[in-house]
C-alpha cells in the first residue's frame, strides 16, 4: 500500500510539474465544477501546504470529492489515511 501511495504521489507532481502555469485560481474552478483530477491537487497542494495554506480538513474535503468520483489516486490516499488514524478518525474496521 506504501509503494502504491508513493507511486501516485510521483505521478502527481509529474502532473504538477507539468501544468505548473495552472493557477490555484484555475484549478480551484475546475475542482468546483466537479473535475476529478483537479480536486485531486487541489487536496494535495492543502495537504502538503503547496501553493496553499496547509489545512488537512481542506485536503480530506477534496480528496474525498474526487474519491467520490472514482479518483483512484484519492481513493487510496483516504484509505490510507483512514487506516492509519492521519486527519481523520481511524477506522478499526
Amino acid at each position: 500500500m506504501k509503494a502504491m501511495v508513493l507511486f501516485l504521489m510521483l505521478l502527481l507532481l509529474q502532473g504538477a510539474a507539468a501544468g505548473a502555469e495552472v493557477s490555484i485560481k484555475q484549478l480551484r474552478q475546475s475542482a468546483e465544477r466537479g473535475n476529478a483530477i483537479a480536486q485531486f491537487k487541489l487536496g494535495y497542494m492543502y495537504d502538503q501546504g503547496q501553493g496553499v495554506r496547509q489545512d488537512a480538513a481542506e485536503a480530506m474535503k477534496w480528496y474525498r470529492k474526487a474519491a467520490e468520483q472514482d479518483h483512484a489516486g484519492a481513493q487510496a490516499l483516504l484509505g490510507s489515511k483512514y487506516s492509519k488514524g492521519k486527519d481523520v478518525h481511524q477506522d478499526a474496521v
